[in-house]
């Protein structure tokens, strides 16, 4: 599989978090749509842990969910220091 669909299921970030713990370990997934769900800054921070340490995910769509600036700015710091391989955080 390497692309995932999750888009407007309501997901709250405690049901999201098993499965970015498992993308730290992930070498297939490249295209994750988790767009118009419940994801906050929980998820945001656990999005960029995982962002730190994947080097394969090129897509990921967090659009239309309620990220605060501090989620906002823990993603886009985990871009700046550690990402070169993400594209795309919108649809």
């Amino acid at each position: 599989m390497v692309k995932l669909d999750l888009s407007a299921n309501s997901f709250k970030s405690c049901m999201v978090k098993f499965l970015l713990d498992s993308l730290l370990d992930n070498v297939c997934l490249t295209e994750l749509n988790l767009a118009s769900n419940v994801l906050d800054d929980e998820f945001a921070y656990d999005l960029a842990m995982v962002l730190e340490h994947n080097p394969v995910l090129y897509k990921v769509d967090i659009s239309n969910n309620p990220i605060g600036p501090n989620g906002a700015k823990a993603i886009l710091k985990a871009l700046l220091e550690h990402n070169e391989t993400l594209g795309s955080l919108g649809g």
